[in-house]
């Protein structure tokens, strides 16, 4: 079990890997269970997210991890039509649908639309907790580092 944490503190690492890109599924898939609702906010409009992934997040016991899908602008149709045939609460985070003023602005192309290769520094960033969130929010960050982290921050496989 991961240590107590204050509402809304999230580790910074697992914060970050919710929105990348490049983060593998298997690493995707362990952070719902640390139950913060800032990482599944973040997760829930993740720009590629894994089916296994938001699958996983349809199935969650809580409900709010569903109604996150429901409100996701991000999660395909037939995805959040699925919270359709559950409680009639998460009928009513489909009705209530996306929040158009939620955008994220799509990530610029670095060296003509391939992330630039991680290098020593890097590596080095994600090893200082003050730089550890940029630098695992970072597509350039290979994914045995990524699957690395959330060990690191004690998040239960």
């Amino acid at each position: 079990m991961p240590p107590a944490r204050a509402r809304g503190a999230a580790p910074g690492g697992a914060y970050a890997l919710a929105g990348n890109p490049a983060a593998p599924a298997g690493v995707l898939l362990r952070l719902p269970a640390l139950n913060d609702r800032s990482i599944t906010y973040r997760l829930s409009y993740h720009p590629a997210l894994p089916g296994e992934v938001a699958e996983a997040m349809l199935t969650h016991p809580e409900r709010w991890v569903r109604h996150r899908l429901g409100e996701s602008f991000t999660a395909a149709p037939e995805l959040r039509a699925r919270l359709l045939d559950g409680p009639a609460s998460d009928a009513m985070a489909v009705a209530i649908g996306p929040n158009p003023y939620r955008i994220r602005a799509p990530l610029l192309p670095a060296a003509g639309g391939r992330p630039r290769p991680a290098g020593p520094g890097l590596l080095e960033l994600l090893a200082d907790p003050g730089t550890e969130m940029a630098a695992a929010a970072n597509p350039a960050l290979p994914p045995a580092e990524m699957a690395v982290l959330p060990d690191r921050q004690g998040i239960p496989r």
